[in-house]
């Protein structure tokens, strides 16, 4: 998952080969590069920002890295009840990631 300002200077667009005609509007649409996978710490402290501004607007969201699979989960809460409405991902999706991570790595132990 990508974290960025808001206020971020998007990528400079793509360059067409020698010859070749753009339009502004292609120009505007070109894929960007990807971006580096952010740090595990400036990660958990744009989490810990993200929750922090949800709750200082009383509002029922929820951010969290998964810490046996790293991916970033989020849970819509009923404030009154503590109780988990949604989660995306799904809780079960989670757990068969953390299983495929298993298995890869019998694969590969049996393999070496």
């Amino acid at each position: 998952m990508l974290i960025q300002k808001i206020d971020a200077v998007p990528p400079p667009a793509a360059q067409a080969p020698a010859g070749h005609v753009v339009s502004e509007r292609a120009r505007d649409h070109a894929p960007a590069a990807p971006a580096p996978e952010p740090a595990p710490e400036v990660l958990g402290s744009a989490v810990a920002r993200a929750n922090r501004a949800m709750a200082a607007l009383s509002a029922s969201v929820q951010f969290v890295v998964d810490p046996k699979t790293g991916t970033t989960v989020v849970r819509i809460i009923d404030t009154a009840s503590n109780e988990v409405l949604r989660q995306v991902p799904a809780q079960e999706m989670l757990e068969i990631a953390q299983a495929i991570d298993r298995v890869q790595g019998l694969l590969l132990h049996t393999r070496v």
